[in-house]
């Protein structure tokens, strides 16, 4: 199954399936700067070159580098019975943006968003869960992190 969320700023693509699958990205279509891994284990490759990312259940992962060209994601045939792996992609690909996990409480600013990629938090009071999202402000955020996946991603 495969996803598409068009947002303000950016779009999440995503898939899941059974392990032991393989998903191929041509380069043309291939601007995702974050792979986000919700479940399982996966590896991301590029053709003909030597770049590889290895990621597992929790990871964001940096992926600028394979921006443009074909690649390959490869689930692990050892891990979950499936994977959820999403993608965090700018809407402008001359934009250049920065992502961290988000694990504790912190300083948040116009230029950022936060998106739950599965499981539920409290930010400043307020629950979020699977694929909420929103724009943050020049302000502290104490969280609850509980059993999300969160992760910040801010346009530099």
């Amino acid at each position: 199954m495969k996803y598409f969320k068009k947002c303000e700023e950016f779009y999440i693509c995503g898939s899941t399936n059974k392990k032991k699958e393989i998903f191929a990205e041509s380069g043309d279509k291939s601007l995702t700067l974050f792979q986000i891994i919700v479940k399982g284990r996966g590896r991301l490759i590029t053709t003909f070159d030597t770049i590889t990312i290895d990621g597992s259940q929790g990871d964001i992962m940096n992926c600028k580098s394979m921006m443009g060209k074909d690649r390959i994601l490869v689930s692990d045939k050892n891990s979950e019975k499936y994977y959820e792996v999403y993608g965090f992609n700018p809407l402008d690909p001359s934009e250049d943006w920065d992502a961290k996990k988000i694990t504790s409480s912190f300083k948040g600013d116009n230029n950022s968003w936060i998106i739950c990629f599965d499981g539920s938090a409290t930010i400043n009071g307020k629950v979020i869960e699977k694929f909420d999202y929103a724009k943050l402000e020049n302000k502290d955020y104490e969280i609850e992190v509980g059993d999300a996946l969160l992760g910040m991603f801010t346009k530099i």
